[in-house]
């Protein structure tokens, strides 16, 4: 009996792992020394995703932050 529940258990947890999905991930761009924060990412309707986030020298007294953003189209 033991050994049925034992392979009922590991069966689910194998079916359980390969439904959970797949992830990757990548750099948008090389690694950098300025400031990169405030990240935010949205699926568009058409299936794109669009990140934008605050880059530059500093956050209190620096004149030279900006907001950046980049695009994965559907299916890229």
């Amino acid at each position: 009996m033991r050994t049925i529940i034992l392979t009922a258990s590991l069966l689910a947890g194998l079916h359980m792992a390969s439904a959970a999905g797949h992830h990757s991930a990548e750099l948008i761009f090389p690694p950098e020394t300025w400031h990169n924060h405030g990240s935010c990412i949205v699926e568009a309707p058409n299936g794109d995703l669009i990140v934008c986030w605050f880059h530059g020298s500093g956050e209190r007294t620096a004149d030279d932050v900006k907001i950046e953003g980049a695009r994965l189209k559907k299916g890229a």
